[in-house]
């Protein structure tokens, strides 16, 4: 069973709560952590290629798709 922190990362904003651990595996393979706090979302590269970051819904869509934070 493979590691994985957290939910999947809702399709939809308004799917994601305030507090809850959420992940994605981009097409580069690499994991990256998500959680909203107070409508902000933060991040964190696992494997530590990049730094942590915050930023807007759209911020973390473009993440998850394999872009730059």
């Amino acid at each position: 069973m493979p590691f994985t922190p957290g939910d999947r990362l809702p399709a939809e904003v308004r799917d994601a709560q305030d507090g809850v651990l959420y992940h994605v595996v981009r097409p580069d393979l690499q994991l990256v952590t998500f959680v909203r706090l107070a409508g902000t979302w933060h991040w964190r590269f696992l494997n530590g290629s990049q730094p942590d970051g915050m930023g807007t819904w759209a911020d973390a869509q473009r993440i998850q798709a394999g872009g730059d934070p």
